[in-house]
């Protein structure tokens, strides 16, 4: 939700707020619209849903954020997402100094 006009975001521009202005090319938006976006693979990195092609998604970008969020949850199982994608765990150095 945008809490000001995203003309008045200067200094700081968010990536809601980014969205919010490609989607003013085609729509008004307004100080407590709800705007949802993708982030996608070119610039500027983001863009409304509504205006968003399948192809244009940056789904490698969802899957490192998948990747990190199920990594923590599921470290103190001993396991991780590679494994739960039925991949082999890599081994890193930490494995042979804190087993």
């Amino acid at each position: 939700m945008i809490s000001k006009a995203p003309s008045e975001y200067v200094k700081t521009v968010p990536q809601h707020i980014r969205a919010a202005r490609l989607l003013e090319s085609i729509r008004e938006v307004k100080k407590g619209d709800k705007i949802s976006y993708v982030k996608i693979i070119n610039k500027p990195g983001v863009k409304p849903l509504e205006m968003a092609k399948k192809e244009e998604i940056d789904s490698k970008k969802y899957m490192e954020f998948m990747e990190s969020t199920l990594d923590q949850i599921t470290s103190s199982m001993d396991l991780d997402f590679q494994t739960m994608l039925g991949k082999p765990k890599q081994t890193g150095l930490d494995e042979f100094f804190w087993n």
